[in-house]
């Protein structure tokens, strides 16, 4: 399966959408199942992707775990997700130009890219190239100690969502 996530935020992320099922429809993905959680882009059309609105907490971690290859916006909560579950997801960064963010989210993508943790997707028709590359970085071994980081990071994402799961 590929898992596709776009976040939270309101604004929809029709560029990631369109850009995944047309790669779908040009058979990319071979016969993997392609999920899109989609929050606030439902509306958009597909013709091979499933989407759903959102998914539980624990449902979203067994999708990421279960996915061959993750490929989400670049926020940090589903990237580091990803990157705990072992994976090194292709990330499209959301941008204000386009109404998608009220913030730039390449500068994190950036970071991410320079240490190998991401592969960047900065337009629709590199997808092809940028799932290759990732799918072989995902073979790569990850440092010890970029490993404890991402485990401090993760854990921190986990704690501030109990706690706002505790002021609801």
């Amino acid at each position: 399966m590929i898992f596709v996530t776009l976040g939270n935020l309101t604004q929809p992320f029709p560029r990631l959408v369109s850009a995944v099922d047309d790669a779908a429809f040009e058979g990319l993905f071979g016969d993997e199942e392609v999920v899109i959680q989609a929050g606030s882009s439902m509306s958009v059309p597909t013709r091979l992707c499933r989407m759903v609105r959102v998914l539980s907490p624990s449902d979203f971690l067994d999708a990421i775990r279960r996915a061959s290859l993750v490929i989400c916006h670049c926020g940090a909560g589903s990237v580091f997700h990803a990157l705990r579950a072992g994976h090194v997801p292709v990330v499209m960064p959301r941008l204000p130009i386009y109404n998608e963010s009220v913030e730039d989210q390449t500068d994190f993508m950036f970071g991410l890219e320079r240490q190998q943790r991401v592969v960047g997707l900065y337009g629709p028709r590199t997808l092809a190239f940028c799932v290759t590359k990732a799918r072989a970085l995902s073979q790569v071994p990850v440092p010890s100690g970029q490993k404890r980081i991402v485990t401090l990071v993760g854990a921190a994402i986990d704690e501030l969502q109990r706690r706002r799961k505790c002021l609801s």
